[in-house]
């Protein structure tokens, strides 16, 4: 039994584009036993704004959670202008146009692919002839 004050307040977050509620809520619990002997309770909040403007907050039928509401205010973001696109040049009608017609392949790596059945051809002709040679010494 006995009498708890409790003071509840938002902590002001990090984000500079909000404005944080700065109202304080006081919660005065009165713990008691009743006619039953057992503990029960009551609860009294107020709300103090910003200006110091107090607010009872009428008690609901809640046994648990309070309701405490803090608002904060969220500026609408600035819209971002769109750029305006430069006018793409007009080719000259007098003038003909040169076109360069290279054509460029990326690189992807089949040199080294290459590289490796010339080897393995040659090594190839290589145990060929070698075997050739064996059958006409041994003729």
């Amino acid at each position: 039994p006995g009498t708890y004050v409790y003071t509840i307040k938002e902590v002001t977050g990090t984000n500079q584009r909000v404005t944080y509620d700065k109202s304080v809520y006081t919660l005065t619990y009165t713990v008691f036993k009743n006619d039953d002997g057992e503990l029960d309770f009551t609860y009294h909040i107020t709300k103090t704004a910003e200006d110091g403007t107090v607010t009872e907050i009428d008690q609901c039928e809640c046994r648990s959670t309070p309701p405490l509401v803090f608002t904060n205010d969220y500026p609408e973001p600035e819209p971002q202008p769109t750029p305006d696109p430069e006018p793409t040049p007009s080719p000259d009608p007098h003038k003909p146009s040169k076109t360069k017609k290279k054509r460029v392949l990326p690189d992807t790596g089949d040199v080294a692919e290459l590289v490796i059945a010339s080897v393995g051809m040659v090594a190839s002709g290589i145990t060929a002839l070698g075997f050739a040679l064996r059958a006409r010494k041994q003729k």
